[in-house]
């Protein structure tokens, strides 16, 4: 028999901040004029393109992201709205340093850092994973000329790092963070940030040091998308006419006697599904019409008629009252389709001893998106329901695979059969791996993704 939607077709249609300084530290009105000359400075200078010798570069803006009294950081190429400065891996970070009073420092150290770390909430656990280690700038004031007060540093971020227990390298992890509750329960934080380390001494004397580290977080994101375009044609199996897109299960009865339900879930968009877009789904159920007819009293329900206030032209008590009634006698669908999201810890790399025989992990999932279903079609010996998912807004990044921490997301199909047929059938459950891209098709500048993590 010929599936019903087997025409894709259808489908169609403390060192972290500066601390509080002393009175004798409040910058002059002289050093402060410093700071503002070297706010309204370029990063850098234009360059003349080759291809095109009498044409400049666009400059790039700078934006202050972080200050404090003897200290600015700027970093240009950023989105003023942006609440963190936001990069690729591959990207460059281009900034500078506004510094108030150079004659008094003694060492900058100019440093981006990048840490995986899953640490136990109840325990110590061990020492975050560094993923990214690199000098900006460094100056001393015994070997390096006078510090002037402005220092422009420029690095461009690597793709990958090397993961010695991989055996090979691995790409640049996004920014992530995540809670697993539990026993024992994790916090998980992929973080990036430029570590700016002063030493230098006070006007008291020369013996007198102190040292100050600021923090400037930035944030990495990788822009993916999906390898080809969909939608796809029905294929139980991946191949170089297309991706897979068609996924069988069974609902089970609770007595031998009689034949499991056959269910069909559809994905013309593959596994590989765009945050920025719904994800269209079908799911058909195949047995005889008595098997059937109990999953067909569901119907979806206009939201101008769900609710018994949404008509102004009936107001009456009685229309009320039969809006009301209508809402009540109205059946739950039995399909209930979310987006889950899992995030596995190493719980060995994290400093948790495992118990013998035990797996090592520790996971814990969320619900980060709903399904909606919209149309409800009978066919011979069958029934189906169409629909989309759409991801939630907080989802930055798909998922990916670095150093004991794995983040991956799934489509979960559950139907629970209705009152009338509980005791005839078993509840079904099953996951659908997926893979999330932040980007569409039609974005050249991300990287294509082929496989699910």
């Amino acid at each position: 028999m010929r599936h019903p939607f087997a025409n894709v077709q259808y489908y169609s249609n403390e060192t972290g901040y500066d601390d509080a300084y002393e009175s004798e530290d409040v910058p002059s009105s002289s050093e402060k004029s410093h700071i503002q000359r070297a706010l309204v400075i370029p990063l850098h200078k234009p360059q003349l393109d080759l291809a095109h010798p009498t044409t400049p570069q666009t400059q790039e803006a700078a934006q202050v992201v972080k200050r404090s009294r003897r200290l600015v950081v700027l970093l240009g190429g950023q989105d003023p709205a942006s609440v963190m400065p936001t990069y690729r891996p591959g990207s460059t970070l281009n900034g500078c340093l506004a510094i108030l009073c150079p004659t008094e420092l003694l060492s900058v150290h100019v440093v981006v850092h990048g840490y995986i770390n899953a640490s136990e909430i109840a325990g110590p656990g061990r020492g975050p994973t560094e993923v990214l280690h690199e000098d900006l700038y460094s100056w001393n004031s015994d070997s390096d000329p006078p510090l002037p007060f402005r220092i422009s540093f420029r690095y461009t971020l690597p793709s990958h790092y090397p993961d010695p227990s991989y055996g090979d390298r691995r790409p640049l992890p996004p920014t992530y963070h995540a809670y697993l509750s539990g026993i024992p329960g994790f916090t998980v934080h992929v973080s990036y940030h430029i570590a700016v380390d002063m030493l230098y001494t006070k006007r008291q004397g020369p013996s007198w040091r102190k040292r100050r580290c600021l923090r400037v977080p930035i944030q990495l994101q990788q822009l993916t998308r999906p390898a080809a375009k969909g939608p796809f044609r029905l294929s139980l199996e991946q191949s170089a006419a297309g991706p897979r897109t068609l996924f069988t299960f069974h609902m089970q009865p609770r007595q031998p006697c009689h034949a499991p339900i056959e269910i069909h879930v559809f994905l013309p968009q593959s596994q590989i599904c765009s945050l920025k877009e719904p994800i269209p789904f079908f799911v058909t159920l195949f047995a005889n019409e008595a098997a059937l007819s109990p999953f067909l009293c569901y119907a979806p329900l206009s939201s101008a008629s769900f609710h018994p206030l949404s008509s102004p032209s009936e107001t009456s008590i009685d229309s009320l009252q039969r809006a009301l009634k209508l809402r009540q006698s109205a059946s739950t669908c039995p399909l209930r389709i979310i987006l889950q999201r899992t995030t596995t810890v190493d719980v060995d790399r994290a400093g948790v001893p495992c118990v013998e025989g035990g797996v090592g992990q520790d996971f814990a999932s969320k619900n980060t998106g709903q399904a909606v279903i919209h149309n409800v079609s009978r066919g011979p010996k069958s029934i189906t329901w169409a629909g989309t998912i759409t991801a939630n807004p907080d989802i930055g990044s798909g998922g990916f695979v670095a150093s004991g921490l794995r983040v991956s997301d799934s489509i979960v199909v559950s139907i629970k059969p209705p009152e009338v047929a509980r005791g005839r059938w078993m509840p079904m459950c099953e996951m659908i791996p997926v893979q999330l891209t932040t980007e569409s098709y039609a974005c050249s500048a991300a990287v294509p993704m082929s496989s699910v993590v």
